[in-house]
């Protein structure tokens, strides 16, 4: 009998550890994919690579508002169907808050790409005259849903435009992931006294998150 209960049990103790154990690793995941939503849900404190950020945003096509304010640089798409409360307009409403915005808007690469003699897309002609122009009433209009001014270069100035707007974005992005953050557009990226900070978008993000930041430093 003494050697028949060990035989019994053994079964229900592996089980019980191995219950055990499994949720201990269920939890501690849990944990840590809240934290990275946390984390991704809110501004996100860049740690290395700041000196070069400063540089990749300004040599950016950016239009800016005249706002005398903190300086929030936005970078979307000209096509954000996901963008969700970050969409291009709600990003030029932000100048209205007496922030400044510096907005630059990337064509995504392989969308309406073509040889250098083709027509430009309508996409790219839009991407490339607000580059030119770099007017941020253009920029507002186009935000709007209005046409920006037409762009009167030929297919190689444009897709030069554009490249500039996806390599401005390549550098910034690349500055993002270095420190842990999936660069997806739409994105803010501004300061808060010496530290920089960054908001990723989608549909689960909102404008709200950089109010309370700015209103921390003001």
């Amino acid at each position: 009998m003494s050697e028949t209960a060990p035989r019994v049990q053994r079964p229900t103790l592996l089980a019980l550890v191995s219950a055990i154990a499994f949720g201990a690793a269920a939890l501690a995941g849990a944990g840590l994919f809240g934290m990275h939503a946390t984390r991704m849900a809110g501004p996100v404190t860049l740690v290395t690579a700041t000196e070069e950020i400063a540089d990749a945003l300004t040599d950016s096509p950016w239009a800016g508002s005249a706002g005398a304010g903190p300086i929030v640089w936005a970078f979307t798409r000209p096509d954000c169907g996901d963008c969700g409360k970050l969409d291009a307009a709600s990003l030029a409403a932000l100048s209205e808050e007496e922030m400044e915005i510096r907005m630059v808007v990337v064509a995504p690469r392989g969308v309406g790409d073509a040889a250098a003699d083709a027509t430009p897309t309508p996409m790219h002609a839009a991407t490339a005259s607000l580059a030119q122009s770099r007017d941020w009433a253009e920029m507002q209009r186009w935000a709007d849903g209005q046409a920006p001014i037409a762009f009167s270069g030929d297919r190689l100035s444009t897709d030069g435009y554009v490249e500039w707007g996806r390599a401005s974005y390549d550098r910034v992005a690349a500055i993002l992931r270095e420190n842990g953050v999936d660069p997806k557009l739409p994105l803010l990226i501004w300061r808060r006294g010496p530290e920089w900070r960054v908001l990723i978008g989608g549909r689960a993000v909102t404008l709200d998150a950089v109010r309370r930041d700015m209103a921390v430093e003001s």
